[in-house]
């Protein structure tokens, strides 16, 4: 888990709420906080879609992108927010078994970025979850350093201590 710092916050925004940028991923949760506190589960309702074969747990960061931006977007700027991706179950499986062939994919539970504005910056949190305890962290290094090299393509952005 490696804590990143980004420092065009204007850029940074505008990506998230209004490109492509970060469609390839899926939403976990939300919480906004503007004249009042939202939360958004990402979860999909499986009983929504009875006629229909889902492949993954949570919404499409895509599909949710302007009903966040329309929960932040107004004259003042929201108080904070916190915005959870992950990855797909298929990228998962293509990331692990690139870089770690002999790991067993599904025992991770997650690879995902944690958003977070607190009113004058962002923060992005990478985190990657794995089932059972390993001495390796050939996985979740890899995975920060993934994240960091993804963020510096589209923005200035800086490791913290």
């Amino acid at each position: 888990m490696k804590v990143f710092q980004i420092h065009d916050l204007k850029g940074f925004m505008n990506d998230l709420f209004c490109k492509e940028t970060f469609e390839g991923f899926l939403l976990q949760e939300a919480s906004i906080t503007t004249f009042c506190n939202y939360k958004i589960n990402g979860h999909l309702v499986k009983e929504y879609y009875k006629d229909e074969t889902l492949y993954e747990d949570y919404v499409s960061w895509k599909k949710m992108r302007p009903y966040v931006f329309d929960l932040i977007k107004g004259k003042k700027i929201p108080v904070s927010f916190q915005i959870m991706l992950t990855m797909s179950k298929k990228s998962v499986k293509v990331y692990v078994d690139k870089l770690v062939p002999d790991f067993d994919y599904k025992k991770v539970d997650a690879m995902s970025m944690l958003i977070r504005f607190g009113g004058q910056d962002v923060k992005v949190i990478s985190s990657c979850t794995i089932s059972e305890f390993t001495m390796d962290k050939t996985l979740e290094r890899s995975f920060d350093q993934t994240v960091y090299r993804f963020l510096q393509k589209h923005f200035q952005v800086t490791e913290m201590e």
